[in-house]
């Protein structure tokens, strides 16, 4: 009798939500990993990098590569003595947010695309925003950047998007 009660008691709670929200807040109640895309980490490389499947060099194909890390500035001017790994998208769109919370970039702003980024290579904290082949992604560094490292691996948290909301 026990689990009768406890089912009609669901039951209900569910009418009730149904009732009292519409159909997109039961989802996002039933479904909140759905509507909220979680924030992930994972290391890039200059072997490149695929945001939408979650997947790095070697496990892409140079076809898949949204971008890569690189040990030089690209583009922009050099900068004289300037050392780095700088993120090189494939298409050049990218820009720079600064040192904030990753989840304070809700949105794409796609006039700010850098054209010039060789005084600003990826730093620890740092918020970037790139343009992918499927979508957007916005990552920030986690990890101090060695410019020395294999690769140039860089650790980042991020977020990827179908749309140029997050």
């Amino acid at each position: 009798m026990k689990t009768n009660s406890k089912i009609t008691t669901i039951l209900m709670l569910l009418v009730f939500l149904f009732l009292s929200n519409s159909c997109d807040e039961v989802d996002k109640i039933l479904n909140p990993d759905d509507n909220n895309p979680s924030e992930k980490t994972l290391t890039m490389s200059h072997g490149g990098i695929d945001w939408s499947a979650g997947k790095t060099y070697p496990d892409i194909a140079d076809a898949d590569a949204d971008g890569e890390t690189i040990g030089w500035c690209e583009p922009g001017t050099p900068v004289q003595g300037a050392t780095g790994i700088w993120y090189r998208s494939f298409n050049g769109k990218v820009y720079r947010v600064g040192a904030v919370d990753l989840s304070s970039v809700t949105e794409v702003n796609t006039n700010n695309w850098a054209t010039d980024v060789c005084s600003t290579p990826l730093k620890e904290g740092d918020v970037w925003v790139a343009e992918t082949k499927d979508g957007y992604v916005k990552f920030k560094v986690a990890d101090p950047v060695d410019p020395n490292a294999e690769l140039w691996k860089v650790k980042v948290s991020y977020v990827y998007s179908s749309t140029t909301k997050f």
